[in-house]
This record gives structure tokens, sequence and C-alpha cells, in this order.
């Protein structure tokens, strides 16, 4: 941020002016200030505002300007929902958002679960993860030769119900692609749930296939130092038996995959008891290697 000979220096976004810190007391004194963490927002409200002076070339103006519009370059900008992404949700509105994409989205897969702390019934949830089989369409193929003839290839299956779901979703506005955390994999996409809302809340969406939706729903499922420990060899103390491994999305044996369509199958498979969401954390590894069924190899 420039200095100026004033000292004042300001930021304009919308037509609004407002000086820097001026737009710091007023995110304090708002309402977001008492809802979370005060120190996060601080932190993340100098780091997106400098972020934007940089990346968007924001005019850095040499005059004072008042508190109100300090309050209102924060009411008719983004930056709010940045703030607010950062906070925390309580259980039961996170579960009523995520049956409510569930709903949105179930006509579109065969398979579709909410994971994550969601699923783990912690009383705050900071973000939401769901883990989905989508309905696959067979799409014609076709080539052409050195001539210019078309010729029909194999068809290939791609998620056209799940694509037309999720732009209809963004149309209208229930979603929008995580501009900060960009991912729009095959595999793996990000949006922010309610972007427009004071309730905005990260979406991680895994997309599985049949075969290994029991992997990803565990790993997704959480927490993390338990979805480590389901991956780590035992030798170096984690729940992956020796002659096994996790890779590319599956549970292989040497250069056989084996599949898992359900979470109790990938906890079999591993050679281990399924146990409930809520008590999957680092405490609860040493007990199930102690007491893993049958003669698993170590």
């Amino acid at each position: 941020m420039n200095d100026t000979t004033e000292g004042t220096a300001t930021i304009s976004a919308n037509g609004v002016t407002a000086n820097f810190d001026k737009v710091i007391e007023a995110v304090k004194q708002s309402t977001i200030w008492d809802e979370y963490d005060g120190r996060k927002i601080y932190k993340c409200v100098v780091s997106y505002l400098t972020m934007k002076m940089e990346e968007e070339r924001v005019t850095v103006y040499c005059r004072a300007t008042s508190f109100e519009a300090a309050r209102e370059i924060i009411n008719r900008t983004t930056y709010i929902a940045e703030f607010k992404r950062h906070g925390h949700m309580k259980l039961a509105q996170a579960q009523s958002i995520a049956n409510s994409l569930i709903a949105l989205l179930a006509p579109a897969c065969d398979l579709i679960a909410v994971a994550g702390s969601v699923r783990r019934l912690k009383p705050e949830v900071k973000d939401m993860e769901i883990v989905i089989v989508p309905v696959l369409t067979s799409v014609p193929g076709l080539g052409f030769d050195l001539f210019g003839t078309t010729h029909e290839l194999l068809p290939t299956f791609q998620p056209l119900l799940l694509d037309r779901a999720l732009i209809e979703m963004q149309d209208s506005r229930v979603l929008e692609y995580d501009q900060r955390v960009k991912r729009n994999g095959t595999k793996y996409k990000r949006f922010i749930v309610q972007p427009d809302s004071p309730n905005a809340i990260a979406l991680d969406l895994f997309i599985a296939e049949t075969g290994n939706f029991g992997n990803i729903y565990a790993l997704r499922t959480g927490n993390s130092e338990f979805s480590k420990a389901l991956v780590t060899p035992r030798r170096a103390g984690g729940l992956m038996p020796g002659h096994l491994r996790q890779e590319y999305g599956y549970l292989w044996h040497g250069g056989e995959c084996i599949d898992c369509p359900t979470e109790e199958a990938f906890f079999a498979a591993l050679g281990i008891r399924w146990i409930e969401p809520q008590f999957r954390d680092a405490n609860a590894v040493p007990d199930l290697i102690r007491h893993a069924i049958g003669a698993v190899q170590p």
C-alpha cells in the first residue's frame, strides 16, 4: 500500500472511496466482528484488500474520507463475503444447507453423501464436503480421417447431468466457483455456497466412481489425522497393511485393483473394524490396530 503526503492512503471500489484504516475500523464495529474471531477477520481484511489493490490496480487516493464511506465499501463489494468464509457455522445450519444441496444434486448422481465435519457431527463447521458418483451419459464419438471423412468411434461416458445441475445452481446463485481456491477438475471442485448470503460457506465436491466410493468417502470424512492414518503403512504407525496401497483413488494389492464400493468394504479390506465418524481421530488409531480383523499382513 502506498504512503501519501497526507498519510491517508485510501481505496476505491464501485465508485466509493474510503480510508484504508477506516475500512478496518468499520469491520471491527460491524456485526461480523462479534460473530467470528476478530483477529482472523482483521488479518483477512488486510490481506484481501491489499491483494485487491495489487491485482486489480485499485486507485490509491490522497484525501480524507468518511467512516460512512468505509462502511459502504464493505457493503457494496465482495470483501465482506471473504471475511465470513473464514468463520464457522453451527452444525444444524450446515446440515440444513447440505441437505438442500443433496436434493438439488441427487438427480444427477448414482450415489451422494455428506462427508467432512458435518458427517462427524462437529458442533461448528468451517466448510462442507460432499462425495458423489455422477450419472454418466453415453456420448457418441466421432473421428476424422486425412480426407475429412467422419468415422464413428467408441462412445465416451460423461457426467452431463452433473454439469447441467452445477450450471443451473450457479445461475440461481446457489453456488459459485471459489475464486480464491480455484479447483474445477474431474475429481474435485470447490464452490462457495450461498455466495450472496451472510451464511456463505465453502463446499468441496469430490467425484468418485462406483468402485472407489468407499475409499473416497472414508478419506473425505476425516478427520485429517485419521484419514492420514488410513493411507499410512502399519510399519509407520498407520492403518494400511503393508501389502496394500492407496493410489490413483483406489486400493491396490500389487497390480490388482480392489473395488471398495462402500466405506465398510474399504475398512474390511484394511482389516479394521468400521467405527462411527464422530469417533474418527488420532486417538482411535491404536485401538483399531490392536483389534485388526483377520490375519492381516503388518
